[in-house]
């Protein structure tokens, strides 16, 4: 294995473990891949963008309010994670209870 191998997985591990430590009392959702059907990502779990996501030209992204997306860091901008949105977002964050894009 690749001294770039073996860091980026470290890394994941250590992110994972870190957001787990921040916010102990919510479940994560590993993401990846392309949504097909209309889908709602809710604020009782982070949402983990472990690869590419594509929300398909028939679907529909519903992402709540008070929802924490994360996208997964890796330092290679070749492996930067991308959400692409073929469909519809719908992000229902307000002013009081945002939604958070981060990494």
């Amino acid at each position: 294995m690749s001294n770039k191998i073996s860091f980026g997985l470290i890394f994941s591990f250590i992110f994972i473990t870190i957001t787990l430590a921040q916010y102990p009392d919510l479940d994560t959702v590993q993401i990846s891949g392309t949504i097909a059907n209309d889908t709602t990502w809710t604020s009782n779990k982070i949402i983990i963008i472990t690869g590419d996501v594509t929300i398909s030209s028939t679907a529909t992204l519903t992402v709540q309010a008070g929802t924490i997306v994360k996208f997964l860091y890796t330092s290679s901008s070749f492996q930067k994670k991308r959400l692409t949105v073929d469909g519809r977002l719908n992000v229902q964050g307000t002013a009081a209870n945002p939604v958070y894009f981060t990494s």
